[in-house]
């Protein structure tokens, strides 16, 4: 067989990107500025957000999201252990505990139900994550948090360009965040948003990537720095920002192409493997990553075989209570939707990929024999 290295993903940046990054660089205002408060209208706009606020990193979007909602020591929230690591981390960061709740194994994403038997009264916030971003079910997460006086944080890292029941992602009453990462579906090498229909949340968030400070630095109106909170530095650049204005245009049609690419794997794999289920109200699945459900005993397998002929792949995720460092914090935890995913998925070749690579790895799957 004709080996070709296919990637997992690669960045779809050409001569609009780097134009964009040359302009900003030549303006000689390189980091949070005009561009970045550009890119937030973009954004707002795209989504339907009343407010936005770029972060450096999806990561930061999180702590800032939680910070914003004052969420601290002492208080709880419900997270899926399914997830990239970062939505556990960003609750640790503010001194918060994390509780580990269930995935339903054919959707790979979290319930209310699932959520209901960990409730404690030191439940502040719950923070639900749109697996491979795919929506979850906004509405029942939203009625949840009203009947249970929570502050609801969607981990939508991967969701831009998703939609529920017809709306783009973001566009709720409630605060969710973005990741910019290389493999999603708009680039900005690292960054991310919080989007919130809250004013207050939008102002406090503002406040706290600039390090607590109450407003941008003017020399004409205050001659030192003022803190008003807590704060760190998660500015993201005016570099970043004009990336991301020239990517904002492309989301759909990355979207769209993951799309057809997806319809591809499911077509010709359809016979020998699962797939993440997509209920009907998710109107558009944007995929930052496409999975395919193998028996246990073959998992390990065929990852191993596909990298052997070249092809990138990813398990996304190894549950956070099986973690090295995060089952020493979380001991005795059952979570056995979670474990089934995690236990049976690869995360195939998607992001910036062609249909020729695409085709290439159906082929090589086809020629395993587990």
């Amino acid at each position: 067989m004709t080996l070709m290295r296919v990637p997992w993903a690669r960045p779809d940046f050409g001569n609009a990107e780097k134009q964009a990054a040359i302009e900003v660089i030549k303006s000689g205002w390189v980091t949070q500025g005009k561009v970045t408060e550009e890119f937030e209208k973009g954004l707002s706009e795209y989504t339907g957000a009343k407010h936005v606020v770029c972060v450096s990193t999806g990561t930061a979007a999180l702590t800032t999201a939680l910070l914003a909602h004052g969420i601290g020591a002492g208080d709880e929230v419900l997270v899926p252990s399914l997830t990239f690591i970062a939505s556990i981390n960003s609750v640790f960061s503010v001194g918060a505990t994390p509780i580990l709740v269930d995935s339903d194994p054919g959707m790979w994403n979290t319930t209310p139900e699932l959520m209901q038997e960990h409730l404690s009264d030191a439940t502040k916030a719950i923070m639900p994550v749109d697996v491979a971003g795919m929506p979850v079910d906004v509405d029942s997460f939203e009625r949840f948090a009203q009947e249970h006086d929570l502050a609801l944080i969607e981990d939508a890292a991967a969701a831009i360009g998703g939609a529920y029941k017809g709306k783009p992602m973001g566009y709720f009453d409630h605060t969710s965040t973005f990741s910019f990462h290389i493999a999603k579906s708009l680039q900005t090498i690292e960054g991310g948003c919080v989007l919130t229909p809250s004013a207050e949340i939008a102002k406090r968030c503002k406040s706290i990537r600039n390090h607590g400070m109450s407003a941008p630095y003017n020399s004409k109106e205050n001659l030192h720095y003022d803190y008003a909170r807590y704060g760190l530095n998660f500015r993201i650049t005016d570099i970043q920002s004009a990336i991301g204005l020239a990517q904002l245009k492309k989301v759909d049609s990355q979207v769209a192409h993951r799309n057809r690419l997806v319809a591809l794997y499911k077509e010709a794999l359809g016979g020998d493997y699962g797939f993440q289920e997509v209920p009907s109200y998710v109107s558009m699945h944007p995929y930052l990553f496409f999975g395919i459900m193998v028996q246990d005993t073959n998992r390990d397998s065929l990852a191993k075989f596909l990298i052997k002929h070249d092809i990138d792949i990813r398990i996304c995720w190894l549950p956070a209570h099986r973690q090295p460092y995060h089952r020493t914090l979380f001991r005795d935890v059952s979570l056995p939707g979670a474990d089934e995913v995690g236990n049976k998925s690869i995360e195939l070749p998607l992001g910036g990929c062609s249909e020729e690579e695409v085709n290439h790895v159906i082929k090589v799957i086809r020629q395993f024999k587990g």
